[in-house]
């Protein structure tokens, strides 16, 4: 090659340069026929995702369904497409990621950390040949107790896959060890032939497992027994699923957000000084001309943002910028030329009680005349262990004569916490406290 770019006039120099280049491009080079055949593959697929979505995507969801990550991915281009992907729900649901409709997916339990195909394709087969399941009884003492055992059946509890009997999840589990031994103690009265207190026997495809009548009383319990706090309800959904899919941690914050964000991020537009509130989804880390930079996928629900932290803020907030935390970013907006996206730099970033006590006017707390004095004690204490702060507290009182709203003086200011307003909550309840913003 060198000899030959010589002899055509060529320099050593811009020899050597070219025959690098091709060097490096043959290491990944494309011929024609595996371009056409990558060309043809694409506009099959653009075709079919075109013409049959929910079909196409639950085909792409089941073949990525063992990598949490794209199937995070993949969950929300179905949002975006307009497709419903359904809760688990373990009477409708199977091993793979199934079509219910033009517009909804079924999820797939092989998506559900903690389950196995051998077991989901167990209580499929079961479904299909008995019926769906009745509850929680039901659905043990109808399969080898040794492939429903703890640890799938809490799988299913949290991720939702059993909502579909009536119960809490919370009650649920309560029960789920119950449900495990009656179980186990119906397969071995079937092993020998006999019935067992509860006058169960034969296969268990002929065997009746109504609730009143193997425990009704541990039944009535999960059935009255009240849900996980929505923060642990989606802690376990994230654990199992990968993502939350019954609600989003933000929520608990929507009366807060109008005060810590000029914008949501579906609203974010070209301009300066916009400050956002959101769950951080995703950060990762990466080398910049300055240094160390990172790009952190902020979640509000109503769209995700990449926002790029460069190396001299981002010393200043490295323990914020975490996974599942939620925090405020403050920024200048630009349009990315490349992705037609709006793109945003943080310049600052506060985790979220530093953005309630840097906002916050006041915080609010609503009595009635069935305020007992007990309760007036409790409230002292509890505002005096967080007296350490800058936000003024304000007392809206009202009775059957009228209502008024005072001021405490400056030696009742707070400094507001995630853990002071957790605790106000469940002495007063969540209507009863607020924090106000300018």
């Amino acid at each position: 090659f060198m000899d030959c770019s010589s002899a055509n006039g060529t320099s050593i120099n811009r020899s050597d340069l070219e025959l690098d280049l091709m060097e490096k491009f043959a290491g990944y080079g494309f011929n024609k026929s595996h371009s056409a055949s990558y060309a043809l593959i694409a506009y099959q697929t653009a075709w079919l995702k075109a013409h049959y979505p929910a079909a196409f995507m639950a085909a792409v969801l089941s073949s990525d369904m063992d990598s949490t990550d794209k199937v995070v991915r993949l969950i929300e281009e179905c949002r975006n497409i307009g497709l419903e992907v359904a809760r688990p729900n373990i009477n409708s649901c199977n091993y793979r990621f199934t079509v219910a409709d033009d517009a909804t997916i079924y999820y797939g339990l092989g998506a559900v950390k903690g389950l196995g195909e051998a077991v989901i394709q167990v209580l499929a087969d079961e479904r299909a040949t008995n019926g769906p399941y009745k509850d929680i009884f039901d659905l043990c003492c109808r399969n080898d107790s040794r492939k429903i055992n703890k640890r799938a059946l809490e799988a299913l509890i949290k991720s939702g896959a059993l909502d579909c009997f009536g119960a809490s999840r919370r009650g649920l589990a309560s029960i789920a060890a119950r449900a495990i031994q009656i179980a186990e103690q119906q397969a071995k009265a079937a092993a020998v032939g006999q019935s067992d207190m509860f006058g169960l026997g034969g296969s268990s495809a002929s065997v009746s497992t109504q609730p009143d009548q193997l425990d009704a009383d541990a039944w009535q319990t999960a059935l009255l027994t009240p849900e996980w706090p929505d923060k642990e309800l989606l802690t376990w959904e994230k654990e199992t699923l990968g993502l939350y899919l019954s609600g989003h941690p933000i929520d608990r914050y929507d009366a807060e957000i109008g005060g810590l964000a000029t914008c949501r991020l579906a609203e974010l537009k070209p301009g300066k000084q916009r400050r956002v509130i959101g769950l951080i989804a995703g950060v990762r880390m990466t080398k910049g001309r300055r240094g160390q930079m990172a790009i952190v996928t902020l979640d509000d629900k109503t769209a995700r943002a990449e926002i790029t932290i460069f190396s001299k803020v981002l010393e200043t907030c490295l323990d914020r910028i975490v996974n599942d935390k939620v925090c405020v970013m403050i920024g200048d907006c630009t349009m990315d030329e490349y992705s037609g996206d709006v793109s945003m730099r943080a310049d600052t970033v506060l985790g979220l009680d530093e953005a309630r006590n840097q906002y916050a006017s006041s915080l609010r707390l609503t009595m009635d005349s069935t305020f007992e004095n007990g309760k007036l004690e409790l409230l002292k204490q509890m505002l005096s262990t967080y007296s350490v702060g800058n936000c003024p507290v304000s007392v809206e009182f009202s009775n059957e004569c009228a209502r008024a709203r005072l001021r405490l003086a400056d030696e009742w200011r707070v400094a507001i916490s995630e853990t002071m307003l957790e605790q106000l909550h469940a002495q007063f309840g969540e209507a009863a406290v607020a924090v106000e913003y300018h």
